[in-house]
């Protein structure tokens, strides 16, 4: 007899880690759901920032299994008539929470197949207006995990609204990019994907960076140590986007660049004779 899998709800929101929101939204999906397995993404977006979120959301829900549902929560207009909405794709994978925008990327790349607005009046009551992300997505969340469809939360709608990426794109043989992310390690993590970068020809050897009116030729490297500590270089991280980074060092303090700066990128040109 096969064992039955525990259900998985993922967690992405800007509500940090100072305030009880976060284990409030958890408590919410363990009321109903007791054995579900909740997977906290990130609650460190900065604040109303749905484009962070939503590249956030792109590289981390890739990697889960069929069936996953995503709470999704980055919601400067909670409590006004924002929809919430869920999104079933492809996939396998279900997304809830406000329509922002937010869940765009990620959604779109798992194939959508279905928007479900979801109906308030199918929810249980509510004495707040400014906390849906434990009344209405988190309930909704673990009804989805229990099995129950999203035709019986909502009616099915035809569009969402849509984060749009700056998309890396060649111009006068530079590729033109955008910082999308800085981790923890300070790394600069672009919207640069393998595909992207062969624009340029053959993936290897070094390349010329522009960011911030200066320029760096880097070695495309498999791994930070391939090169001394203290060196810059560009690599394919786990995101599976182009970084640049400095090997046990911060390319963000190095560069004094910021998430949303705009770089170009070419093949490091041979010196004339």
């Amino acid at each position: 007899m096969p064992v039955r899998r525990r259900p998985i709800i993922t967690l992405t929101t800007d509500y940090g880690l100072e305030d009880p929101y976060v284990a409030e939204v958890k408590a919410k999906i363990l009321s109903l759901v007791p054995d579900a397995q909740i997977v906290d993404i990130t609650h460190m977006i900065p604040s109303f920032d749905e484009r962070r979120g939503a590249f956030i959301l792109l590289t981390a829900t890739r990697h889960f299994p069929r069936g996953t549902v995503h709470v999704c929560i980055v919601d400067p207009k909670v409590g006004t008539d924002r929809r919430g909405i869920i999104v079933s794709t492809r996939l396998g994978h279900t997304f809830v929470g406000p329509d922002t925008g937010l869940m765009w990327p990620a959604a779109n790349a798992s194939g959508i197949i279905g928007i479900y607005e979801i109906d308030g009046s199918r929810l249980p009551p509510r004495t707040s207006e400014t906390f849906h992300g434990r009344d209405v997505f988190a309930y909704v969340a673990a009804k989805l995990a229990m099995g129950v469809r999203p035709s019986r939360l909502g009616r099915r709608v035809d569009c969402m609204a849509r984060v749009e990426f700056f998309g890396p794109k060649i111009s006068n043989g530079w590729l033109n990019a955008e910082l999308m992310h800085i981790d923890k390690f300070g790394n600069l993590i672009t919207n640069i994907s393998k595909e992207s970068l062969t624009m340029l020809g053959p993936t290897s050897g070094k390349y010329e960076v522009e960011l911030l009116g200066h320029r760096y030729i880097l070695p495309l490297c498999k791994t930070y140590g391939d090169v001394p500590p203290g060196s810059m270089l560009i690599v394919f991280g786990g995101t599976g986007f182009l970084e640049i980074a400095v090997n046990m060092g911060s390319a963000a303090e190095a560069t004094g660049a910021r998430v949303g700066e705009r770089i170009r990128i070419r093949r490091e040109q041979a010196s004339p004779c």
